[in-house]
């Protein structure tokens, strides 16, 4: 929970933090125009060097922060490719669960006409050109990422379950691009899993910077908190999540969490 919360932080106020970075870069810059009468060229060059030494220890420990949050996720989807027996293909997945909802809350969310602008950050640049769906499991996407950098054409086909559904890139910077979408439901609630199988194309040398797995993963904790978002604003939550006996189960899982947790450390 922590580790989500963290992310979800940074993934939702990098944006907003640029911003205020920039500002505060013009206002240094503001205050040493008014000093650089006053100041040698050696004490102007030594104000720039020091800002941007700052900067870039910023950076790294940003990097090393997120990177290490990131590292047991990194195993865990490293043990499901191996299970998955999955060669020159890597592996990326993300899933949330909301209490309450059912999958089919899920498909018809998915199925507005205006998801693509809900689930699609502002940084991503994404531009919708056709969309020729019949469902979603059927119809083909054509849109462009990163204000025309890239350009892709997604085709919808049916999932494994009865209200998921995949879509293979038919054009796109990777040589291999399959997102599956999965809806897991439970008695209360349902999980929303997106697994996404993907190989880089050699001659695509940006799209490792634009798609590696800190962006992606940024990316779909964007998706899925605009997904819980519009699943509270336009669908209503079962009877059995607002029922008694729900909350009763969830008191009993949490009690049993703590007794787990104690006997680990007994053992210890």
């Amino acid at each position: 929970f922590f580790q989500h919360s963290l992310l979800s932080t940074l993934a939702m106020s990098t944006i907003n933090y640029s911003k205020l970075y920039i500002k505060f870069y013009n206002g240094i810059i503001k205050t040493h125009n008014i000093l650089l009468f006053q100041e040698s060229y050696f004490e102007s060059l030594t104000f720039y060097i020091s800002f941007c030494c700052i900067t870039v220890f910023i950076l790294l420990f940003l990097y090393v922060v997120v990177n290490y949050i990131l590292l047991k996720k990194r195993e865990s989807l490293k043990k499901l490719k191996k299970e998955l027996n999955l060669n020159n293909i890597t592996l990326f997945e993300h899933d949330t669960f909301f209490p309450g909802f059912k999958a089919k809350d899920l498909y018809d969310l998915h199925n507005m006409d205006n998801i693509f602008t809900i689930l699609n950050p502002p940084f991503s640049g994404f531009k919708l050109k056709k969309a020729e769906l019949e469902s979603l499991e059927k119809g083909r996407v054509e849109f462009s990422l990163f204000y025309g950098l890239y350009d892709w054409i997604a085709v919808h086909e049916k999932g494994d379950s009865k209200f998921s559904f995949t879509d293979v890139a038919e054009k796109s910077p990777f040589r291999y691009w399959k997102h599956e979408h999965i809806f897991l439901e439970e008695e209360d609630g349902v999980y929303l899993v997106d697994r996404i199988y993907y190989s880089h194309d050699s001659k695509q040398k940006l799209s490792y910077i634009f798609f590696n797995f800190v962006t992606l993963l940024t990316l779909f904790i964007f998706r899925h908190h605009q997904t819980e978002r519009y699943l509270n604003k336009y669908f209503e939550p079962s009877d059995y999540y607002n029922s008694k006996k729900y909350h009763q189960n969830e008191e009993e899982e949490d009690e049993e969490y703590e007794e787990y947790e104690e006997d680990e450390e007994d053992e210890e």
